[in-house]
């Protein structure tokens, strides 16, 4: 036989076409190796122009990018590795079906039942960019930022600590998050990814990576440090070219009345994940908070995590806040109704942390 599915024709022609993706994916792969920094981390902005001089198509502002060649699509991610992504799986029905505020619970790593509200849904403009994503009604765990000494310091090098914590904050905080979720088999089953909130919904690490620089006559202490400062994302900020990360999420907690926290087991305060810059009204202080909300639901301005007075004096602060990270659900879930509550699982039974 020389036609149907099994005849020899078709054998041959997936064959051509098994080796055309394949020297398509060779030269995708010429180029990510053209494009790694010579401490072997892959520099994404090389690697797109690259891939755009070879004809590629590139999609994606961070690692995976999604690359379409002669019509066949790869990802590559931040290691360099190609490969053929999966088709994806249809939605199910109960994630379609969930809706920005309705009331859902999962299992934590002690079987206990946390509460979260659905923050973004399908039926939301940016669904295509944000999926699915529910937050926790209360925070679930705790993290530190600044010197990580527990106190107060005046020693360059704790400052200097703060510092790195505070350019690096919305990714420690999101990193925070995810461990959350990874620590969590419950969890991780569902879940597709989790930031901390206040980070863009729909693009988390984003930042504003502007250099904070001193304002001549005004707090002239602080030009020793210009430059070693990013600028922030928080729109109270002293400065210039500052985005307003937490906005988005805080407006949407606003809309489904949650900025508040009933629980404080965690602590009084949570993250957001946006930074900013401060100077006091006598322009006597320069600091570099995180922003972060009151229990009843306020924005609070004092988290400073390291900061410079008009004497030269440098200070570091360590600041450990609830967390609240925001999840994103694959896809799959299905929803488990018990006792009233509607359960998020991946299979139609609740699931149970090993024990």
């Amino acid at each position: 036989m020389l036609s149907g599915d099994n005849g020899l024709l078709k054998k041959a022609g997936d064959a051509k076409s098994e080796t055309e993706i394949a020297s398509i994916k060779e030269q995708i792969q010429l180029q990510v190796l053209g494009s790694f920094r010579e401490y072997a981390d892959l520099e994404l902005d090389k690697l797109k122009t690259n891939l755009q001089s070879i004809g590629a198509t590139v999609i994606g502002s961070e690692f995976p990018l999604t690359v379409t060649l002669d019509n066949q699509t790869f990802t590559v991610d931040s290691k360099g590795n190609v490969t053929k992504p999966t088709p994806p799986t249809p939605p199910s029905e109960d994630y379609l079906a969930l809706r920005e505020g309705d009331i859902v619970y999962y299992k934590d790593a002690n079987n206990n039942d946390i509460e979260c509200t659905v923050l973004y849904d399908s039926q939301n403009a940016n669904y295509s960019t944000y999926g699915v994503q529910i937050i926790p009604r209360n925070p679930v765990t705790k993290k530190e930022l600044g010197n990580g000494k527990g106190a107060q310091k005046t020693d360059i090098d704790n400052f200097n600590i703060a510092k790195g914590v505070y350019n690096d904050a919305i990714n420690v905080l999101n990193t925070a998050a995810e461990e959350y979720v990874t620590s969590n088999p419950n969890l991780a089953a569902i879940a597709k990814s989790s930031r901390c909130v206040g980070s863009l919904p729909g693009s988390p690490n984003t930042r504003n990576t502007a250099k904070y620089t001193h304002i001549e006559g005004t707090n002239d202490y602080f030009a020793i440090y210009d430059e070693q400062f990013e600028a922030g994302e928080d729109d109270v900020a002293y400065t210039t070219n500052n985005t307003t990360n937490y906005t988005v999420d805080w407006a949407q907690l606003g809309t489904l009345g949650i900025k508040n926290i009933t629980d404080t087991t965690n602590g009084n305060n949570y993250w957001l994940a946006s930074r900013y810059v401060y100077r006091n009204s006598e322009s006597t202080l320069t600091c570099f908070p995180v922003c972060m909300a009151y229990k009843s639901g306020k924005i609070i301005d004092s988290s400073f995590l390291c900061g410079v007075n008009s004497s030269g004096v440098t200070y570091s602060y360590s600041k450990t806040q609830a967390l609240r990270p925001v999840i994103t659900l694959k896809s799959n879930i299905k929803i488990a109704e018990r006792d009233g509550k509607k359960y998020l699982t991946v299979e139609w039974k609740i699931l149970k942390a090993p024990r």
